[in-house]
């Protein structure tokens, strides 16, 4: 049976704030210790990531997809920087060293620009991308729709069932087929054989051309309506 949609989007928004409420959780008892030892890295990272402070700051969305892309971006660009740091001296003097190079404030604070060039540029991109290929798919729609309106026929275009997949047969041998698929599908109640067989009674009087079995069937159901 299923759930209530209320109550699936407080489950899941239970289950959301629960996820969340154990990250918070996991990163306060995490960050004294990771502060005491690599408080030199804290240090080069307080300076290095005020760009994704600023990105998070203007952006105001919930997705906060602005400062996920600067920040990504800033991250690697103090990873390289900080490597030096890791590979001898990892003292906050060496820190300190490492701010006071405007070379490393370049490529800490250039990734990040980086950061928000892919955030401006990239959506654009896939939205002209996502519009040329429905264009492409729509005219691959029309040629399929082209060919099966050349080879059934325009009356066939405007009333073919959903899910056809043969050939309409015309006359009583197409009511005769769809009869057998309908007693194969289903059992038939007294009604609906009454009203099959007075499909097939007026049938018999009808022409089998292509061009008038459109308004011959519309003409079969006012009779049998009637």
């Amino acid at each position: 049976m299923a759930k209530p949609p209320e109550k699936g989007a407080k489950k899941a928004a239970a289950a959301k704030s629960s996820g969340g409420g154990r990250s918070k959780l996991i990163a306060y008892i995490l960050a004294p210790p990771v502060l005491f030892i690599a408080y030199p890295t804290v240090i080069l990272a307080l300076g290095g990531m005020l760009p994704t402070l600023v990105a998070y700051i203007i952006d105001q969305r919930g997705e906060r997809y602005a400062a996920r892309t600067v920040g990504y971006m800033n991250v690697s660009g103090v990873l390289v920087v900080a490597i030096e740091m890791w590979a001898g001296d990892h003292t906050w003097r060496k820190a300190l060293d490492l701010l006071a190079d405007p070379i490393n404030w370049l490529i800490m604070f250039g990734t990040a620009a980086l950061g928000w060039a892919l955030y401006f540029a990239l959506p654009p991109m896939v939205k002209a991308y996502l519009k040329v290929s429905n264009e492409l798919r729509m005219k691959q729609f029309r040629k399929e729709q082209e060919r099966l309106i050349n080879e059934w026929g325009k009356s066939v275009a405007r009333n073919a069932p959903a899910r056809q997949t043969a050939k309409p047969k015309s006359g009583q041998e197409g009511v005769a087929a769809s009869q057998a698929a309908a007693e194969s599908a289903a059992p038939v109640d007294p009604e609906t054989a009454e009203y099959e067989a007075s499909l097939l009674a007026l049938v018999d009087d009808t022409p089998a051309n292509d061009d008038t079995q459109v308004e011959t069937m519309d003409q079969i159901g006012e009779k049998v309506g009637n």
